[in-house]
């Protein structure tokens, strides 16, 4: 025997009962509900602006001072007193390649021009220094433009390190700026 849909029926009137109409038109939602989000926004902004702003701290832009202009002009914004010397095709195995892959680069290092000529003296111990901060470097470290960038402000940092502890007496001024790659290949 199949079943048969049974009508449900009310108590009182023995009727069908249909679907359940929502009491709540859209009509009602909109002349009711609307004016209560426009009091609640108006109601948010008067506490943000009249309470919680007056309360928080006042931020000053810092004035800059000479220090700070020294500090850019260190830091490389104005090169007008240095030349680029070029270091041409160091060739460096990087870390946990095995000696199967490699980086061959070129760099270009800004030199204060009192100390342009006794700069090359220098070559083999900045050599050096790029070939050990490229050789710790694995290959995910170095195939990237903001890696080269990381690159780039390490071996600064290190070629500065270095010319301070090893030849303060012959460069007693000397700070590079800025390094710049000229030829970055990895293979």
């Amino acid at each position: 025997m199949a079943e048969e849909p049974q009508e449900t029926k009310e108590e009182g009137g023995g009727e069908a009962q249909g679907p359940a109409k929502s009491k709540l038109s859209i009509k009602t939602l909109i002349l009711i509900g609307l004016p209560l989000v426009l009091l609640q926004v108006a109601v948010a902004y008067f506490i943000v602006s009249k309470v919680i702003e007056p309360k928080l701290p006042e931020t000053k832009p810092v004035p800059e001072d000479k220090k700070t202009e020294e500090a850019k002009a260190v830091s490389g914004d104005d090169l007008s007193d240095y030349v680029t010397y070029p270091l041409a095709d160091v060739i460096v195995n990087p870390a946990e390649t095995g000696g199967q892959r490699y980086l061959n680069v070129s760099i270009d290092i800004y030199v204060n021009l009192l100390y342009k000529d006794l700069f090359k003296d220098l070559e083999p111990e900045i050599r050096s220094v790029i070939i050990e901060r490229i050789s710790q470097k694995r290959m995910d470290e170095l195939d990237d433009y903001k890696d080269q960038q990381i690159l780039r402000g390490e071996i600064k940092d290190d070629l500065n390190a270095v010319i301070k502890k090893y030849f303060a007496k012959k460069f007693p001024d000397l700070e590079i700026p800025r390094v710049v790659f000229s030829k970055y290949i990895i293979q």
